[in-house]
């Protein structure tokens, strides 16, 4: 989960690797959410895994955003989404 959050702010990526990257966010934040529940047995606790996850997500959509925002800002082009 921190590599992707890492890996949005390098300038230069690959596509493949990126995607590959969001894919273990997901399974990742399975990862944390079963944990959870093996670990304390309570359906509370593993809800309470499901909100850092997504809490992760939401922290990964901000720098995606922030991203997209530099880089339209750096586009020539006038159709300014951001």
């Amino acid at each position: 989960m921190a590599l992707c959050l890492v890996e949005i702010r390098i300038p230069s990526r690959e596509a493949f690797v990126h995607v590959l990257i969001n894919i273990f966010l997901v399974v990742g934040f399975l990862f944390v959410v079963l944990a959870v529940l093996e670990l304390t047995g309570s359906a509370v606790f593993g809800l309470a895994g499901v909100l850092l996850s997504f809490l992760w997500l939401d922290t990964r959509i901000q720098l995606s955003g922030a991203r997209h925002s530099e880089i339209c800002g750096e586009c020539p082009e006038a159709c300014k989404a951001y």
